[in-house]
């Protein structure tokens, strides 16, 4: 999903969330490569109940990533509100993603 003018993709799942600047960032090696995750949101154990919110650990990868975050805070609901209006497209093939380790040059 992409979330609000910044161009970011996130990639929800049950143990985290991770945001990819779709605009800058890439990396590559072996021929291989793609673009870097910038910041996660890793939910944690606890909450009280269903109306509460729901506590994260914030992961920032890059300088900067705090504002952003503040950015994708306000953007990602109606993100996937839009996401979960549009109606499903039963013909197209769910695809794997893979993430690459890096190798240090040293």
């Amino acid at each position: 999903m992409t979330v609000g003018s910044m161009q970011y993709l996130a990639v929800v799942e049950y143990e985290e969330t991770i945001f990819v600047d779709a605009l800058g960032g890439y990396a590559h090696q072996d021929g291989e490569g793609g673009r870097l995750i910038r910041l996660a949101w890793r939910p944690a154990l606890g909450r009280e109940s269903l109306a509460a919110p729901v506590p994260c650990e914030m992961i920032y990868y890059f300088s900067g990533s705090k504002e952003v975050q503040k950015r994708l805070m306000t953007d990602i609901g109606p993100a996937l509100q839009r996401m979960l209006d549009q109606p499903s497209d039963a013909g197209s093939a769910a695809r794997e993603g893979r993430i690459l380790p890096f190798r240090s040059t040293r």
